[in-house]
This record gives C-alpha cells, sequence and structure tokens, in this order.
C-alpha cells in the first residue's frame, strides 16, 4: 500500500466531515440518509472527473501522434533506422526488464566478493591501529618503569 492510497482515504474522510454540522442534530436515520447522500454524490463527482480526465487524455494522446510523428519519422530517416528496428529494441528491453530481477551467480559472488575486502580492509585497519597502541604502551611503561622502582 503506497502513500497514495492514504491519501485518497484522507481526503474522503476530510470532505465527509462537512456532513457533521447537517448530520449533528438529525436522527440516527436522517444521518445514515445523509452519509449516503454524500458517498453518493461523491462517487458521481469522481466517475465525472474520471471520464474527463480520460477524454483529455485521449486528445493529447491524438495530439502527440501527430504532431510528434513527423519528428519522429525525421528522426528514423537521419539514424538511418527502420521502424522494425524499434520493435526489435522494444523486444530487446522487454526481455532485459523481466530478466533484470534475477542476478546473475557471477554478480552475486562478485558483490560478496567485494564485500569481503571491505571487512578485511576494516580489520586490518584495527589490526594497525591495535598494534599502533600496544606498541606505544609498551613503551610508556618502559620509560615509566625506572620512576616507578625508585619510588
Amino acid at each position: 500500500m503506497g502513500l497514495e492510497d492514504l491519501e485518497t482515504m484522507e481526503r474522503v474522510f476530510s470532505s465527509s466531515n462537512a456532513v457533521a454540522g447537517v448530520t449533528r442534530y438529525a436522527s440516527a436515520y436522517h444521518r445514515r440518509v445523509f452519509i449516503d447522500m454524500f458517498f453518493q454524490q461523491w462517487d458521481n463527482d469522481k466517475y465525472q472527473n474520471l471520464g474527463l480526465m480520460l477524454f483529455n487524455n485521449y486528445k493529447q494522446a491524438l495530439s502527440i501522434i501527430s504532431d510528434d510523428g513527423v519528428a519522429v519519422e525525421e528522426a528514423l530517416q537521419s539514424l538511418e533506422i527502420q521502424p522494425a528496428d524499434l520493435e526489435i529494441w522494444h523486444h530487446e528491453q522487454m526481455e532485459f526488464f523481466e530478466t533484470i530481477s534475477e542476478e546473475s551467480p557471477w554478480d552475486v559472488h562478485a558483490v560478496a566478493y567485494v564485500e569481503l575486502l571491505q571487512e578485511l580492509n576494516s580489520a586490518e585497519y584495527l589490526l594497525s591501529f591495535s598494534s599502533l597502541i600496544i606498541t606505544h604502551s609498551f613503551f610508556a611503561v618502559q620509560r615509566l618503569r625506572p620512576h616507578l622502582l625508585n619510588s
């Protein structure tokens, strides 16, 4: 479920709050009638807007086909591409997107190898840092040792 699903529900219930003022002092029966009328009107408005949107999209698609069809033909000629090539490329692209979710064994091993190299790098850094601390601690103890024995 995406955010838009919840946003739509939020819009519906937010607009249905307008019914609250009308139904506040109404009987249970009349409250249900007003709520039912509200949602019937909501549905009708949405279906009307949906039809208008589809009609506008259809007009826009026809306009794009008529206006940009000439540009596509010119591009095909200048690039020396045949419409059949576009179909082949489309099918190749569809095959690619269908198989993209499947990782090849080589990719899996390559990713695992890189992850192990990163772990090795971190371990080597910790080792050098730890050995540096131990070395400095050893020399610090050696320098303080005569002072500790004299006290």
